[in-house]
């Protein structure tokens, strides 16, 4: 019985240690994207790949990476919105080659011009790493 308490005790302290270090976590984890590139040019019926290193150095570790798309120009009548996508990304590295992003071919029927993809990576203390990145679709 003695052994048992022990036992229970080093697995309470060992929880309590490790509970206590995600908390202390303050760090926002790093991307690293290769994948759309800044200003790159896409045509209709293309896809676009997602191609990204990320990393948690706050010992929480990676939880999910939001992806989504918007036209820089307001008013159009057909811009192209779909979704936003969420990527779940797990362990203190992960990296994403060649990632089809927002279900496949960019559609025929959507306005062509400047769109901004936006990018939020979490870890799973909450903390936020975001950026964008424009690109053009003809």
């Amino acid at each position: 019985m003695k052994q048992f308490k022990c036992i229970i005790a080093a697995l309470a302290l060992l929880l309590m240690v490790s509970g206590c270090e995600n908390d202390n976590d303050t760090i926002s984890p790093s991307v690293e994207m290769e994948t759309p590139a800044i200003g790159q040019k896409y045509f209709r019926g293309q896809i676009i790949y997602l191609n990204a290193h990320f990393s948690d150095e706050g010992g929480s570790g990676l939880k999910e990476c939001v992806l989504g798309i918007s036209p820089v120009l307001k008013g159009w009548d057909d811009p192209w919105r779909p979704d936003e996508e969420i990527v779940e990304i797990s362990g203190s590295t992960q990296t994403l080659e060649n990632y089809i992003v927002f279900n496949g071919e960019i559609p025929y029927d959507i306005m062509s011009g400047s769109y901004v993809i936006s990018v939020r990576v979490t870890d799973n203390n909450g903390n936020l790493t975001q950026f964008s990145r424009n690109i053009e679709i003809e």
